[in-house]
């Protein structure tokens, strides 16, 4: 189980390790957010210090409808205790996790300043 907390602007922050091309994780906080479909977004500084290999750029469709050609990046994320291949989109913010990466999980956010944040695996749920 991954666990997290509500900020005081009510967002939920997930502390996540990613790894570089040297093979070293290293952490990041990213903010939980359902409106993005993608698996991560990091900023462009944290993709050139952890060394990740350009994938492609993608064109994204934004909430207020607006056209974005996005820069991609080959990473590995550890996610449920197992180093997992993503691809990584190339944002100036806060780094975002989205839903793509939270697939096959379940989610329990407590909306108040300090609530815990958790995401289980549904495959540890079921059994």
């Amino acid at each position: 189980m991954m666990r997290g907390r509500v900020d005081a602007n009510l967002q939920a922050l997930v502390p996540l390790l990613v790894q570089s091309k040297d093979g070293q994780l290293h952490s990041t906080v990213a903010v939980l957010d359902t409106g993005f479909d993608g698996c991560l977004s990091l900023p462009h500084q944290s993709i050139r210090e952890l060394g990740l290999e350009p994938d492609l750029s993608v064109n994204v469709i934004m909430a207020d409808g607006q056209n974005v050609l996005w820069d991609t990046w080959d990473g590995y994320v550890l996610w449920h205790g197992h180093i997992r291949n993503i691809l990584i989109f190339e944002t100036e913010e806060t780094p975002l996790l989205g839903m793509e990466l939270l697939q096959g999980s379940q989610l329990i956010v407590q909306v108040q300043v300090g609530g815990d944040v958790l995401i289980e695996e549904l495959d540890r749920i079921e059994s």
